[in-house]
């Protein structure tokens, strides 16, 4: 039956959803979500995609998984290892990964760490982090600054600040029911778990992965809203430097794809999806990551 359920990987639980009509040589789909977001955002999409087994997480911090109090737990070499171990788990080889913002830049972690587990990504509204030194400071203090304002303000006040940014501006056309859905996935969110997130894997934190993207062999598909210019103009930058890879800027839309036009964003990822099938590369979950400096700590705490 689809649905939750929660596994232990590496000491914290994590919730997953899956659905439970693919069938047993069906191929993987990995989904990862926003900032602030769940594993239900993508619930749109899932009907589209019932031929290959979906694995959407609740990132850590989020959701329904765990939310340690310790910030270190979040580094993104941690964040790689948890949803590599998630895999593991469950008996799955290589995936495909379709990450939004946050979750893309964790997917491209991935593919840069562990190759061999990706067949191809979605990559909506992403970005491999920030490349200067003084960007990347800039930012860990204003990530570290809008942590501790979450957890002295609570989420609520957070919420409506981040509700009005005008980065979500184009969200403001949503049917009610839409905006109410979306709205009560952030509310339920804990302030030290988007307060660790921040400090664990900001784009202040993580380690530039832009001079890594001409390592990433799998197909890439990055997709960005023509009213997020920021995200389009990240994702043509990729799209030059990833080797597989092609961009698609939707219009008439923002930063979320999949909430506010999710016929058209399931409809390019069935697509992408039946034409990468076959891709990846050959790889062992067991096998040691191709960039270990990826699996050490103090990168992570140099840059995002």
């Amino acid at each position: 039956m689809s649905g939750y359920r929660s596994l232990i990987v590496n000491g914290v639980s994590l919730r997953i959803w899956q659905n439970c009509n693919a069938g047993a040589e069906a191929q993987s789909v990995l989904f990862l979500h926003g900032f602030a977001g769940c594993a239900e955002d993508f619930s749109a999409i899932f009907p589209a995609l019932d031929k290959y087994a979906i694995v959407a997480v609740d990132l850590l911090g989020h959701g329904g998984s765990d939310a340690p109090t310790d910030s270190a737990r979040y580094q993104m070499a941690n964040m790689v290892l948890d949803l590599r171990a998630l895999l593991l788990a469950l008996g799955i080889r290589q995936t495909h990964v379709v990450g939004y913002s946050m979750g893309g830049r964790i997917a491209l972690a991935m593919a840069v760490a562990f190759p061999g587990l990706i067949r191809s990504l979605v990559l909506e509204s992403a970005s491999p982090g920030l490349s200067s030194e003084l960007e990347r400071t800039q930012r860990r203090r204003g990530d570290d600054a809008l942590a501790g304002w979450i957890e002295a303000e609570g989420i609520e006040r957070f919420v409506n600040v981040w509700e009005a940014q005008p980065l979500f501006a184009s969200q403001a056309s949503l049917d009610q029911n839409a905006r109410m859905r979306q709205r009560m996935v952030r509310m339920a969110q804990r302030p030290h778990g988007l307060g660790g997130s921040l400090r664990g894997h900001g784009t202040g934190v993580q380690p530039s992965l832009w001079g890594r993207l001409s390592s990433v062999m799998a197909p890439v598909l990055a997709v960005s809203g023509e009213l997020d210019a920021k995200f389009t103009r990240i994702g043509s930058a990729m799209t030059r430097l990833l080797p597989h890879a092609a961009h698609v800027v939707v219009r008439g839309v923002g930063h979320n794809i999949h909430l506010e036009r999710p016929t058209e964003f399931a409809a390019l990822a069935v697509q992408f999806l039946a034409e990468h099938e076959h891709g990846g590369l050959d790889g062992d979950l067991h096998g040691a990551p191709s960039d270990a400096s990826l699996l050490r700590q103090d990168p992570f705490m140099d840059s995002e």
